[in-house]
């Protein structure tokens, strides 16, 4: 009973928090108002209290998440933003565990080294999802968008290998004194992460393979196979952590390649339209539970960490909080150096074409500077940090506490700053129009191709039915395909509901219009694959089609294949 009720708990929060986003007469991000709906209601003594494991959340939560991050990630577009990508998921990450670490170490004397490097790893990770919220659609240009989620969805992996480091370092399980310590660390990221992605990129392989073959032994029955699809990203990252590898990239490979597969071009209609209506309402209770998780643990992290991060004498709550100012700025200061330093180093390579950063303004490099966000990845690496030394579990890991609070600040200070200050960078900023006018030029262009293809599909069905039926209906078909073409060119113009109510409908009519739509969709199919249009504008032309072919079936007193 007291899991359902957790469960039920939550989801009631996540619908009053979208209900308290709309209602309030400011624009506030909707991630802090479900952290603080979350420390609300657990703040008092006697309050919801939900027991986080770190373990069991990164399985329960991440895994679906990334996945669905990957499989809206073109993976030709994750590959023309690579080098964008490589520069703030790995090199930046290990810039920042090295430089913050030292400097945290400086300031901060009476935490060791590897600690402090330890707390630098656990700052890396950005969140996508609370930049997404903060920033809203349209703000930022598409390739700026891909470049910061392709970083959080790949600096996670490079992380959490150093903090893992850090950790054993800490532990006196390693050292990292020589060279050969420092090549046993790459090493073993490479491995970590090449060995994610093959685990992805097979295991999604032979998953799909299986979904593929239980829906010729079912037929229209896509129910199991819905139930497999949902359990894709939890298999991936599972077996991967189980052979000491990245789940994080593992689960996004996954993604990749069930969108690369062109896995949902060849499942049914009622399926596709099905996994996207389930992974909507997945990815919504998800993003909104990952936050409200994060305000739930506030209250007791700062209840119960506050008295042991002042073991020190000369730690104060001041001084406390004056650290989570301090490392937060030093971590966007540097941030900026280095997005700078790409600015300034990226035409001098030997690529033809430099990095989107080397035609950015001093404002722009200031956005993508504070949409570097820290979410709820940087709190379940922070909790995943032992409690005791392992070689002698009766010594507390040290200064574990203290980095507990330090993360769970700064993640707080990064949100709110983030919700101050990219609106008003962002309030003068006029990139969208110009992509507005390309997204709807695109889509015209390719609205008129399918159409055409619909029409050719109208005549020629309707030229094979004259064939096989007595002239005297000729009249009425003809009636019909001037009918459908006039809607389909309608359509074009207006981007209403494809299909229109009607009284009556036959199986001559409803014959042609599947032929109509079929076209469209192999059409689309075709530019597709020629790269004629952005991933967005086919995802939603797919789902069109899909849907007026369902409308079509669903009013058909038959149902022709």
């Amino acid at each position: 009973m007291s899991i359902f009720i957790t469960i039920f708990v939550i989801i009631l929060l996540i619908a009053l928090a979208s209900t308290v986003h709309k209602l309030i007469p400011f624009k506030f991000p909707l991630p802090f108002i479900q952290i603080l709906m979350g420390a609300i209601v657990s703040w008092p003594h006697d309050g919801f209290h939900v027991t986080f494991d770190p373990e069991l959340f990164m399985l329960l939560f991440i895994p679906p998440l990334l996945f669905e991050d990957g499989r809206k990630m073109p993976l030709k577009d994750f590959i023309n933003s690579g080098r964008e990508i490589a520069s703030l998921a790995l090199v930046l990450v290990f810039v920042t565990v090295g430089g913050l670490g030292y400097l945290i170490y400086y300031f901060m004397p009476e935490m060791s080294l590897p600690v402090a490097f330890a707390l630098a790893a656990v700052l890396s990770p950005t969140d996508a999802v609370a930049l997404s919220s903060i920033v809203g659609k349209g703000r930022l240009s598409h390739k700026l968008m891909q470049v910061l989620e392709g970083e959080a969805l790949m600096n996670d992996a490079s992380a959490l290998v150093s903090l893992k480091f850090a950790i054993a370092v800490a532990l006196g399980v390693a050292a990292l004194t020589t060279t050969e310590d420092y090549a046993l660390l790459s090493l073993t990221f490479l491995k970590m992460a090449v060995g994610g992605v093959i685990v992805g990129i097979a295991f999604s392989w032979v998953y799909i393979k299986l979904i593929f073959y239980i829906g010729k032994l079912q037929g229209d029955e896509v129910g199991s196979q819905m139930i497999m699809l949902m359990l894709l990203p939890f298999g991936a990252y599972a077996i991967a952590e189980l052979l000491d590898l990245s789940g994080i990239l593992s689960a996004v490979t996954a993604g990749m390649t069930v969108s690369f597969s062109k896995f949902f071009q060849t499942t049914p209609v009622q399926m596709r339209l099905r996994a996207n209506s389930i992974w909507g309402l997945l990815e919504y209770l998800l993003n909104g539970a990952v936050f409200l998780m994060l305000g739930l643990q506030i209250p007791s992290i700062f209840q119960e960490t506050y008295l042991d991060a002042l073991v020190d004498p000369s730690t104060t709550f001041t001084t406390l909080i004056g650290d989570i100012v301090l490392i937060y700025f030093a971590l966007m200061l540097l941030r900026f150096l280095w997005l700078l330093l790409l600015r300034y180093t990226s035409p001098i390579t030997p690529f033809k074409k430099p990095m989107v950063f080397a035609k950015m303004s001093f404002k722009e490099l200031l956005i993508l500077t504070f949409s570097g966000v820290r979410g709820t990845v940087t709190l379940a690496a922070a909790l995943s940090i032992p409690l005791f030394i392992s070689t002698n579990p009766d010594i507390p890991f040290p200064a574990r506490y203290q980095v507990i609070f330090l993360a769970a600040g700064i993640i707080i200070m990064s949100l709110v700053t983030a919700a101050i200050v990219l609106p008003f960078l962002l309030r003068k900023k006029q990139e969208a129009e110009p992509i507005a006018v390309e997204n709807i030029k695109e889509e015209h262009e390719v609205r008129s191709e399918i159409a055409t293809a619909a029409i050719e599909a109208v005549e020629k069905t309707a030229e094979s039915l004259n064939a096989e039926k007595p002239s005297e209906e000729e009249d009425e078909r003809q009636l019909f395909i001037r009918q459908i073409s006039n809607h389909v060119i309608s359509e074009i113009e207006q981007v209403n509901h494809m299909i229109q109510k009607t009284e009556e409908s036959d199986a001559i009519e409803v014959h042609i219009r599947l032929a109509a739509v079929r076209a469209e969709r192999r059409k689309l199919y075709e530019l597709n694959s020629k790269k004629r249009l952005s991933p967005e504008l086919y995802a939603k032309l797919l789902y069109e089609i899909d849907l007026a072919e369902t409308l079509i079936l669903g009013r058909s007193p038959i149902h022709p294949n």
